[in-house]
């Protein structure tokens, strides 16, 4: 079969070796299923256009920005890496990765229009916006996609950011997935 789509393949890997000077890569090391990829300057719009994935780049810089605020503490209502609250994160990483975007609580993301709107699970990319109901009313939850089941999210439970690694095999999560956003194709 295809691999998932936001995933580095086998092909994609030699294409980025056999040019790794043109898109300014310095190593690519496989480890422990993941691929590691040292550059000598950040060009991942090259990358993005030689794997012909055009929000790749986008997608990998959301990422590595939301993984920055990691053990920030959870505050109800926070917009600020002094403490975040779910939406909130999701509001700071999303602008501080260039997009546009004001703030919405999780609630308000559950009927949002902006974006590519992805009802599956099994269709997740890393860098999507992961939207969950809540258990009482007018409750709900929002994170971001990691890839390989994985989402950043601030979490009142965790009184913090932090990584959860049962996003697409955790029986609470997969009860509460409502929808994803995709802000890069």
């Amino acid at each position: 079969g295809e691999p998932p789509k936001g995933v580095l393949n086998l092909i994609d890997i030699a294409l980025l070796r056999a040019n790794a000077r043109k898109v300014g890569i310095k190593d690519i090391k496989q480890k422990a299923g993941e691929v590691l990829i040292t550059m000598t300057e950040m060009n991942f719009d090259g990358i993005s256009r030689l794997i012909n994935d055009p929000g790749y780049a986008k997608r990998i810089q959301l990422v590595a920005t939301a993984k920055h605020y990691i053990g920030v503490p959870y505050l109800w209502g926070g917009t600020t890496p002094s403490g975040f609250d779910c939406s909130g994160f999701v509001y700071w990483c999303l602008n501080q990765a260039g997009v546009k975007q004001s703030y919405m609580t999780s609630k308000g993301w559950q009927t949002c229009k902006k974006y590519k709107r992805i009802l599956s699970m099994s269709e997740l990319k890393r860098g999507d916006v992961l939207v969950f109901s809540g258990t009482g009313s007018g409750k709900g939850h929002v994170g971001i996609y990691l890839g390989g089941g994985k989402m950043i999210d601030a979490s009142s439970s965790a009184g913090m950011v932090r990584i959860t690694n049962s996003v697409l095999t955790g029986s609470y999560w997969k009860q509460h997935f409502l929808m994803a956003y995709r802000i890069w194709e």
